[in-house]
């Protein structure tokens, strides 16, 4: 957000700038420059993904380590998605939760890749996210680039203006980890195997005729059923004993891996039986 922007607005009420920032971020209805790139990708293309919810809860227990996948990230199905799934996000006191999520590929004033996440937070406002994912980067190297924004923002500003400092300790590591959820999210929705199917596609309408108000015009699509039955199928019968690999029942815990070539080969379920292993790989 521009400081400009900021003054003008505390000029406009009479309010002091750190009081237009806090209403700025603390109050959804607000419509900020930030907020115009997703808006206008979001009205000329709605896709929005729903993740199984067993599959979803695999993800976020995945690491996240080495290179990032940059080269799928570019290959978004559309210029922005939605997930629509549960989410953390990292807060300056704690872990708070957002519905979904936006997510885009834009460029930075330097040129550089720039990954967006817009959240839509549960208590109605939204947190914006901005990674830059060059090629060869990692996500602590993300994290690092977040934390070096921060440090400018805030000291150009007098401290008003420092979204989210991930402050070292364990607000880095609750920080990472949030992070890590949503980019586990999205990494799988561009994967090709992901088993999408379309459940909502808004009607066409002749031409000329306009659409009724109440029309959803959002193309719905679920990801991840079949694994999600695969999973649930193989936990159940692992519920009445283990296998010799696994001898204490359970379904092992998924491992996802990042190769730093970045050609997706999406998922595959194992057929051992009373096991299913996901994998999840980009060489």
């Amino acid at each position: 957000m521009a400081w400009g922007v900021l003054e003008a607005c505390s000029r406009k009420t009479g309010a002091p700038v750190a009081v237009a920032l806090s209403a700025a971020f603390n109050d959804g209805r607000w419509v900020m420059p930030d907020d115009l790139p997703w808006i206008a990708r979001w009205q000329a293309c709605r896709h929005v993904y729903r993740i199984d919810p067993v599959v979803a809860g695999e993800l976020a227990a995945q690491e996240l380590d080495g290179d990032l996948p940059t080269a799928a990230l570019h290959r978004m199905p559309y210029p922005i998605v939605y997930i629509d799934s549960r989410v953390p996000v990292s807060g300056p006191d704690g872990t708070l939760w957002a519905h979904g999520f936006f997510a885009y590929l834009d460029r930075d004033p330097r040129g550089e890749d720039d990954l967006a996440l817009v959240y839509l937070m549960e208590d109605g406002t939204r947190v914006r996210l901005s990674l830059i994912v060059e090629d060869g980067t990692t996500l602590d190297g993300c994290i690092e680039h977040v934390e070096e924004i921060d440090r400018v923002v805030a000291d150009a500003s007098d401290g008003l203006m420092a979204y989210r400092p991930s402050g070292g300790g364990d607000a880095r590591a609750r920080y990472r980890s949030c992070v890590t959820v949503s980019l586990n999210l999205l990494l799988f929705v561009i994967s090709k195997e992901n088993g999408a199917e379309v459940v909502y596609a808004p009607p066409k309408a002749a031409p000329g005729q306009k659409v009724g108000r109440k029309t959803n015009l959002e193309t719905v699509e679920t990801v991840g059923a079949r694994l999600g039955r695969a999973i649930g199928a193989a936990r159940l019968e692992n519920a009445y004993g283990g296998t010799s690999a696994n001898p204490k029942g359970g379904v092992p815990r998924p491992r996802m891996s990042a190769a730093p070539t970045g050609t997706a080969t999406g998922w595959a379920s194992a057929k051992a039986a009373k096991t299913v292993v996901m994998a999840m790989s980009w060489s």
